[in-house]
């Protein structure tokens, strides 16, 4: 297994709304971001963001979803395509107050 992607529903649902995106094109986007890292992907130096980023565009575009950085296909299509080819787990959390 390759690891753990973590994701917070209310964060997502709050970003999506602050950024303008639907929900389900910034929690695939961030899926891909997440699965890039666990592919040993990073964005600690400029070189390193261009070649995520590049990576991250591409991957969306292909899902027919608009460069997130640019400044729309649903998860439940894509996840199970993204489960099969590697391997890891996702869990959405709801934070406690």
């Amino acid at each position: 297994m390759l690891g753990d992607i973590v994701m917070s529903i209310d964060t997502l649902m709050r970003e999506a709304k602050e950024q303008k995106k639907s929900l389900e094109n910034h929690y695939v986007h961030l899926l891909c971001h997440g699965v890039l890292h666990l592919l040993g992907f990073d964005h600690i130096d400029d070189d390193e963001a261009n070649e995520m980023e590049f990576f991250e565009i591409e991957i969306l575009r292909r899902l027919k979803i608009a460069n997130p950085y640019a400044g729309i296909i649903f998860f439940s299509t894509i996840l199970p395509i993204l489960i099969k080819q590697f391997s890891f787990k996702i869990c959405l959390i709801k934070p406690t107050d």
